[in-house]
């Protein structure tokens, strides 16, 4: 779990820090925890990974607000925490998905309860528990790309990182939500981020091309045809 934090006031920086060691430490944040302190947005964007983003909107290069629409969707934070001396940007703040919103000067309470809203919504996201490297970790279904078999490991590429494990594949795939669709035995991916579906072959959003299996092609045609149903039923 990776938690960033924007700020031009060293002060804000380490308060925050403060109150986020002190959190993990009362409720538990995630494995391998970890923070890091941007004093620009610029210097975000350069490596905009993160989980959590704590973004103060008046920075001397660029707005958190300008920040936030500058990075690229499959890089955006899980949970992003808007800080602002007013509630003026309130409304832009939420518009972009912010999780939540503080008003300076930051209070432990406040900024409790903004953490305790990011792991509520964890908590509520389908996770897939597997064995890594640090132990037994959860990653979030939602920030799956594809999975893929590889030298006798299992390599999850997710939006910010890839993550090996010997967890068979096909023992993953029976853990999996119906987003993900198994094209041949080497790869699972995840629908929303098939750009292109062919006759023998699909595209995914990072232009990854992957085979279809031959004898399942239709079967995999009409998987993949009703989720496209069932997501457009549900956006009404």
């Amino acid at each position: 779990m990776t938690i960033a934090i924007c700020d031009d006031d060293p002060a804000v920086c380490d308060y925050l820090t403060g109150c986020i060691r002190e959190y993990d430490a009362l409720h538990g944040i995630g494995p391998d925890m970890k923070i890091l302190c941007f004093p620009r947005g610029g210097d975000f964007l350069k490596n905009p990974h993160a989980d959590i983003l704590f973004t103060d909107i008046y920075m001397e290069d660029l707005s958190g607000i300008d920040m936030l629409q500058s990075i690229p969707p499959r890089f955006r934070p899980r949970y992003v925490i808007v800080i602002s001396t007013s509630r003026e940007f309130a409304i832009d703040a939420f518009r972009l998905k912010a999780t939540h919103y503080l008003i300076k000067p930051l209070d432990r309470k406040d900024v409790f309860e903004a953490l305790d809203r990011c792991m509520e919504h964890q908590r509520l996201s389908p996770q897939l528990q597997l064995h890594a490297a640090s132990g037994l970790i959860s990653i979030p279904m939602a920030s799956i790309i594809y999975l893929e078999s590889f030298h006798k490991r299992t390599l999850i590429h997710t939006e910010r990182e890839t993550i090996s494990t010997y967890d068979p594949l096909q023992a993953l795939n029976e853990k999996l939500d119906d987003r993900f669709l198994q094209p041949h035995r080497s790869f699972i991916v995840s629908m929303p981020h098939i750009r292109a579906f062919y006759y023998d072959h699909l595209i995914l959003d990072n232009d990854l091309e992957i085979m279809l299996s031959r004898k399942k092609r239709n079967e995999l045609k009409k998987q993949y045809q009703d989720y496209l149903c069932r997501i457009t039923r549900e956006r009404g």
